[in-house]
């Protein structure tokens, strides 16, 4: 008990200046990079999110999940793996605070990240920051010898991402109905700023992303997941297609007793993501 109220008493000093832009306050976080900047979601978009998750009482909460995805790239001679572990709060509001940890297994890359979501399904803040290795080695000739030329380089990223707009066909998405058919739209503000011996500089994107979902007509056992995991699940599969008209398929257990989503897959024209849990904590 005494531990896990040290991890709940962590989080909360992690996520503490991140609720205050999940409560939809005016107050300006601390972590923005210019002081004049908000990083808030919209006041017209409270009343969507508060119908969204109005009068969901999840049976138990999800504190913490290690995952890894397994990246199968057309461009890649191999598969990349990816090791990621998020700890979870669930708010007085609904919404759920996460924050992660991500490793490539190759060493090529790394990040951190902590955001707001609701139910797992749709972002609503986040702000991460990433790291790639980009050194390399060339080798010079010098009269008879040939000596290497070591380039140690590397590329840092900021992300920041905020809703600016939603909209779903669904009564509550976080809710699902066995054979439920639903949409969901929404945009984004994603800024990202990147840093590097060769390059930098700070990009805006408009992000836009309309989804069509189908519930499975049948639960399964959400222990299929992670033995941790108690009670029903059900299979969603989602069609995305985002602003460059680009097209995507993720598959999605919703965990009954939690009121949150799971993603175990994901497909696009370039790549096919598989996701496994290899430890769950809940609550």
């Amino acid at each position: 008990m005494l531990a896990m109220k040290h991890r709940l008493l962590k989080s909360e000093l992690l996520f503490g200046l991140l609720f205050l832009a999940a409560s939809l306050h005016s107050a300006k976080p601390a972590w923005a990079q210019d002081k004049d900047a908000e990083f808030l979601v919209p006041a017209d978009l409270q009343q969507k999110l508060d119908a969204q998750v109005k009068g969901l009482t999840p049976a138990h909460a999800l504190l913490s999940y290690t995952l890894v995805e397994e990246i199968d790239h057309k461009t890649n001679f191999s598969k990349v793996y990816v090791d990621s572990k998020s700890e979870f709060l669930r708010l007085d509001n609904g919404l759920i605070g996460a924050a992660s940890n991500t490793v490539f297994r190759s060493g090529a890359a790394k990040s951190i990240g902590r955001g707001l979501t609701m139910c797992g399904l749709l972002p609503l803040v986040n702000e991460s920051q990433a790291v790639t290795d980009n050194s390399s080695t060339a080798v010079l000739p010098m009269g008879k010898m040939f000596l290497p030329l070591g380039v140690k380089s590397s590329v840092d990223f900021n992300n920041r991402l905020r809703l600016t707009r939603f909209d779903s066909s669904a009564p509550s998405l976080c809710a699902p109905q066995l054979g439920q058919e639903f949409s969901f739209q929404y945009e984004a503000e994603h800024t990202i700023k990147t840093t590097g011996l060769f390059v930098s500089g700070t990009k805006l994107i408009q992000r836009k992303n309309n989804s069509v979902c189908k519930a499975a007509a049948e639960y399964s056992p959400a222990n299929k997941i992670n033995p941790n995991l108690s009670g029903e699940a059900i299979s969603v599969v989602c069609e995305s297609e985002d602003q460059n008209k680009k097209k995507s398929k993720e598959e999605y257990f919703y965990l009954k007793d939690f009121a949150q989503y799971l993603m175990v897959g994901r497909v696009d024209e370039w790549q096919r993501s598989v996701i496994s849990y290899s430890a769950i904590q809940t609550q």
